[in-house]
């Protein structure tokens, strides 16, 4: 395995009963972007906090790991919007930012009578045809309209994908939006019967997202070589380093894989430069909705620096301290170069920026900045298709999985890593 990220610890834990395997790992810790430390005694994420359970296979996976009971679940799940200076909250009623039932584009409060009647044309357009990928965005300006795609769809996929809503694939973004769309006539019509399931529900660890690594490298039996670059990889035979091997999983990013495996293409992906930005404040310093969890900002607002910021000791409370102190996790993207910003000015207007939508009377106590540059992919229209093709052409038993490939997210990259072992295994075997 070439890098021990997520991917590809768990495509070593595929491989546990089947395979020695060997982890190559750059750095001197495990987990990639996935990392729980703490500030001020409190217990913070400066990655992923959660992963996604609508789907039995990660939650099978925790359980394996001994991580069942671990489980926990955000408490009032739930977001705000920021529209025009003023905090309006996501109802009921819609499903990735689309809405799933008539009366949930009337009660949302989020569009104006003429964003409204924009929208709910969706309800007696045409099937919107399409065979190939397209944009987010010209899906959904298609069937709802400018005002609901820029005040509503645009920031909730900020908070989780990187890139316009108008480059942005569908295919990738939101699969079973797709898969919806290219089956039905009316999106509101269709995600009213299907809203149950399209729903994610997102769990986290009581011991933090850092457990998941630590169990995934103690079960998957691999040796860890932290702190050794990779610099070549051989395809016929297989050899990592000059040592030869079986078969790889490249785990790590497409631009480190396509060096590798000199295969340009797969550098074509590109990503977004994150700072995560811990705040604590202390006790009645700040007082946040009290329903929901935290806010999301369309990325066009000319006021508001973050994408996102998460009542995070709220959302959590198993980790609030008792002494009333809380967390505020913002999200500041930006462009390749901008990790030259110094951490007091990111903190400054962090700060600044969550007091222009909450009340607080008083700055954080404590803050700390981490940053991830090349930290969300951004796919564009296109980059499955692209992408698989690239894959199909790899020779022999040597396979790539992760973030920037095809995988979106933490559920991703654990199934993909899997069933890369698995392929990887099954060529090997042939």
């Amino acid at each position: 395995m070439i890098g021990g990220g997520v991917t590809g610890l768990a495509a070593a834990y595929e491989l546990r009963n089947d395979a020695a395997v060997t982890i190559f790992e750059a750095t001197d810790r495990l987990g990639g972007k996935v990392l729980t430390e703490e500030l001020d005694g409190i217990q913070i994420e400066v990655g992923p906090d959660s992963l996604l359970a609508r789907d039995a296979a990660p939650i099978r996976l925790l359980e394996d790991l001994g991580l069942g009971s671990d489980i926990v679940e955000p408490t009032d799940f739930g977001a705000w919007i920021a529209i025009d200076g003023s905090l309006k909250r996501l109802p009921e009623g819609f499903v990735l930012g689309i809405p799933a039932s008539p009366m949930a584009i009337l009660r949302s409060g989020l569009l104006s009578p003429a964003g409204i009647a924009r929208a709910s044309l969706d309800l007696v357009r045409p099937r919107t045809r399409f065979d190939d990928d397209i944009s987010v965005g010209a899906l959904i300006r298609t069937r709802f309209g400018n005002e609901l795609a820029e005040r509503v769809v645009a920031p909730l996929m900020a908070g989780v994908r990187s890139g316009s809503i108008d480059e942005m694939s569908l295919d990738l973004a939101a699969p079973q939006v797709a898969e919806i769309a290219r089956r039905h006539r009316s999106l509101t019509l269709a995600l009213a019967g299907a809203q149950r399931s399209a729903r994610p529900r997102f769990i986290g660890l009581r011991r933090g997202m850092i457990s998941l690594v630590d169990r995934l490298a103690e079960a998957c039996g691999a040796r860890i070589r932290a702190g050794v670059a990779v610099t070549d990889v051989g395809t016929r035979p297989v050899s990592v380093n000059g040592e030869p091997y079986d078969g790889a999983v490249i785990a790590a990013p497409p631009y480190v894989a396509s060096r590798l495996l000199k295969v340009p293409p797969l550098a074509d992906t590109s990503f977004a430069w994150t700072a995560v930005v811990n705040l604590v404040y202390p006790p009645g310093g700040i007082s946040p909705p009290e329903r929901g969890t935290g806010i999301l900002v369309p990325p066009d607002d000319p006021d508001i620096a973050m994408s996102a910021c998460t009542w995070f000791t709220k959302k959590w409370p198993h980790l609030a301290p008792p002494d009333g102190r809380h967390v505020v996790r913002c999200v500041f993207g930006g462009e390749p170069g901008d990790d030259a910003l110094f951490d007091d000015w990111i903190i400054e207007l962090m700060s600044e920026n969550v007091a222009s939508l909450v009340q607080t009377t008083s700055s954080p106590i404590a803050a700390r900045v981490h940053r991830w540059e090349r930290a969300l992919p951004r796919f564009e229209v296109g980059h499955r298709s692209k992408m698989t093709t690239i894959i199909d052409a790899l020779e022999g038993p040597v396979r790539v999985a992760g973030a920037g490939y095809l995988a979106t997210g933490i559920n991703d990259c654990l199934a993909q890593g899997r069933a890369a072992a698995r392929e990887v295994l099954q060529i090997c075997r042939a």
